[in-house]
């Protein structure tokens, strides 16, 4: 898109899934990036050391939903007993109201999106991250890194982001109490205050 359009190089700020997605291009195509923040994410970069293993048990969701018979079954579940409770979960008791979380539960009605969904978590556990681990996209990178967690978040850590330290000359790390995963939802004027920065870097 940036080449098509001409401009660039961008500053990207990603959350979530967004974060890996993000970072690979930085990391491939980093004449196009100038700039990256993260809300409560991660890079594609892990370590099999004993703090990961340790934090390992936060992960238990991700094979729930990776099982090929389970997977798709829990997320076309019309209870939304248990998407509601891994995100009520991960942002720290923050909720979504009812007819926010029915726009993510009404799109899993369908077998597709709801195998796809499966999918996504399956793939990852069984080949995407095997080249986070051999160190792939470890390498510095030339680029301003900012990293904002939510400490209410009991999946992205700082044991989590432990291993992005030293990615980059120019990087910082903020940890906000009180806010869960969902940061951008929990405290906006905080994230656009981030934004802002980051444009400014």
């Amino acid at each position: 898109v940036l080449r098509t359009l001409g401009c660039g190089p961008a500053k990207v700020a990603a959350h979530d899934w967004g974060g890996p997605v993000a970072y690979i291009m930085l990391a491939k195509h980093p004449e196009l990036v100038s700039g990256f923040m993260g809300f409560n994410t991660t890079a594609p970069v892990a370590k099999l050391d004993f703090a990961a293993l340790k934090h390992s048990w936060a992960y238990w969701y991700q094979w729930v939903l990776m099982n090929k018979r389970l997977g798709p079954k829990v997320l076309a579940s019309e209870g939304r007993r248990f998407l509601n409770w891994v995100m009520k979960w991960v942002g720290g008791g923050f909720v979504l109201s009812d007819d926010e979380l029915d726009i993510y539960v009404d799109r899993f009605k369908d077998p597709a999106r709801a195998e796809a969904g499966s999918q996504w978590y399956r793939t990852f556990q069984l080949r995407e991250e095997r080249p986070w681990i051999k160190g792939e996209y470890a390498d510095p990178v030339g680029v301003p890194l900012r990293w904002v967690l939510g400490l209410d978040d009991p999946v992205i850590t700082p044991t989590t982001l432990l291993p992005l330290r030293g990615l980059s000359e120019d990087e910082a790390f903020e940890e906000v109490p009180g806010v869960g995963h969902w940061i951008i939802e929990q405290a906006p004027e905080l994230v656009l205050d981030r934004l802002r920065q980051l444009v400014q870097l």
